[in-house]
């Protein structure tokens, strides 16, 4: 309201409006929307340090699935599970995580193969899967190992 049509009858109503602003004028808060859903596959960062270096490995090769997820104040906060549905401890921010894209005839890579058993047709090697715990180790026929 201008200053020339302040009147001693709406005086206080000008006041108010000059030093407080009325709430239908704010804008409503919008909501932040997950970036990742849950049974979303991700990898997650490695500890970095003062010595890493940028041509070091960033992303873990294993692979996780998210189970939970929830707000802590305006932040994402994700819980997320192994292969074997074992749960993490702790949780993780939106930029610890990075999303992955499998498709079903996935092939993983073999860091080495640990021992060979039978032979012929039903011959198996126990692998050691690459970047992957030694948890994960496991037997696999000898016809599915391919050379790359």
């Amino acid at each position: 309201m201008p200053p020339a049509e302040v009147t001693n009858a709406n005086e206080e109503i000008a006041r108010l409006s000059t030093y407080f602003s009325s709430h239908s004028s704010t804008k409503p808060v919008k909501r932040l929307q997950f970036r990742y859903k849950k049974g979303d596959k991700v990898r997650i960062t490695h500890l970095r340090n003062v010595f890493s270096r940028e041509y070091d490995q960033k992303w873990t090769g294993e692979i996780f699935t998210i189970f939970r997820r929830y707000w802590r104040g305006q932040t994402q906060i994700y819980r997320i599970k192994d292969y074997n549905n074992e749960e993490i401890t702790g949780s993780f921010y939106q930029s610890e995580l990075q999303k992955v894209e499998l498709s079903d005839n996935e092939q993983w890579k073999i860091e080495k193969i640990i021992k060979g058993k039978g032979t012929g047709r039903n011959k198996q090697y126990f692998v050691k899967w690459l970047n992957w715990p030694v948890k994960f180790n496991s037997w696999v026929k000898a016809s599915d190992v391919k050379d790359l």
